[in-house]
């Protein structure tokens, strides 16, 4: 399942990453610069997080009052 999901952050980041820095590079308004950066940030997002280390369940011992 993890595979799946980091195929699928990849294929976004792919997809994505290049139309921004394009956006990035024609655009003419303080605005559209900014939403670019924002796409280009966004796009890196889910590939970086599913890169992560999982959280891991430990098996907690039951406290009890002596």
């Amino acid at each position: 399942m993890i595979a799946v999901i980091q195929l699928i952050s990849l294929v976004w980041a792919v997809i994505t990453v290049p139309l921004a820095v394009v956006l990035l590079g024609v655009a003419v308004t303080w605005d559209g610069r900014a939403f670019s950066l924002a796409a280009v940030l966004v796009g890196f997002t889910p590939l970086m997080a599913s890169f992560g280390k999982a959280p891991t369940r430990r098996r907690r011992l039951p406290i009890t009052i002596a």
